[in-house]
């Protein structure tokens, strides 16, 4: 797997939603999904 397969939002490298909540919306498939993975990964 690429980089960009397996962090497609590029977000594991940023702290700015540290402490936060994040709502993803049409997290049921394609960026949306890939983005709530990413979230729901750093916790």
């Amino acid at each position: 797997m690429t980089t960009r397969e397996t962090n497609p939002a590029g977000i594991d490298g940023r702290d700015s939603h540290a402490g936060r909540r994040v709502l993803v919306t049409g997290a049921a498939n394609g960026i949306g999904r890939a983005i709530a993975l990413g979230f729901a990964r750093r916790g």
